[in-house]
């Protein structure tokens, strides 16, 4: 019996709707492990767009219109 893995797929906003776009990340032993590799792409698109002037709220609407989002199956 094999134990099962998490795949971490990711679709970018900027290409919303276009699964020719998709790419698989890898895949996880745990959960724990796909949940945190989800958040920390998001976590590095923040941290790469955001500039010193940005408020959260421009961060955001960055986000929404071309980070990455990410998930587990």
């Amino acid at each position: 019996m094999s134990k099962q893995k998490w795949t971490v797929q990711v679709d970018d906003n900027f290409h919303f709707m276009d699964e020719s776009e998709r790419y698989k990340d890898g895949e996880y032993n745990t959960y724990d492990e796909a949940v945190a590799k989800c958040k920390a792409i998001v976590d590095d698109y923040l941290d790469s767009a955001l500039e010193p002037s940005m408020t959260s709220e421009q961060l955001y609407t960055s986000y929404q219109m071309f980070g990455e989002v990410s998930g587990s199956h």
